[in-house]
Formats: C-alpha cells, structure tokens, sequence
C-alpha cells in the first residue's frame, strides 16, 4: 500500500531489518515521547534530538517494518530498539529514523497536485 511511508534498513546481527514509519507508527512515538511529529522533525533537523526520541522512533519503525514484511516474531520492544542502536551506534540509527519521519512529513498524494482546500461553513 502506498501512501505517507518512510522506509529504510539497519543491519543487526547480520540481518537487514526494515525500519517503517506510518502515521500511526509515529503517533505511537509521539505517545511514548510526549512530543508532536513537529517537534520530533525539529530536533531531528537541528541535531537536537535526545536518545530516548531516536529510540521511541526506531522501535516505532521496526514494529511496523515487521507487520509490513510479514516477519513472525515477537513485538520490538523499547530493549529491542535499544539493542539496535547499541550495536550501531546514535549516529546511524538516528538517520534511518530520521529521514524516514521526513519522508512521512513531506508526503503528498499524487492523486492531489491542487493544494488542499478546506471548506468553511457558512452561518
């Protein structure tokens, strides 16, 4: 299925997970962080963005990376994403993450080149 997704890989422990954010992946994130996916893309951008958003992110992702590749296993947890990011390292975990929120953020249908137009109620 098409739409706002941002997608990438991390290897871990010789397998190449995929990293799925979703709107619904992200609103999980943002419950888990008490932030908003604008203030979440913020730090990201300024290189302002603690461990904990990296990791609330990144299980975020694995999780819906494993429902969308049909992967049995049991649910990624918050120690799960922690041992990911401990094998490899802030850096690269925080730009998978990162550009997948991206991705999700700038999403446009292609089905709608006219911007948006929202209706008003008449009184």
């Amino acid at each position: 299925m098409a739409g706002a997704r941002g997608e990438g890989t991390i290897q871990y422990q010789g397998e190449e997970l995929p990293v799925l954010l979703t709107n619904r992946a992200i609103a999980e994130a943002e419950k888990a962080t008490g932030k908003t996916m604008v203030q979440l893309a913020q730090s990201g951008s300024t290189g302002n963005i603690g461990m904990n958003d990296i990791v609330q992110l990144l299980r975020a992702g694995l999780e819906y990376g494993r429902r969308d590749a049909g992967i049995r296993r049991q649910v990624y947890s918050v120690s799960d994403a922690y041992d990911v990011m401990d094998e490899r390292g802030f850096a690269e975990v925080a730009e998978v993450v990162c550009l997948a929120l991206a991705d999700v953020m700038s999403y446009h249908s292609e089905e709608s080149a006219d911007p948006p137009v929202m209706a008003r109620s008449e009184t």
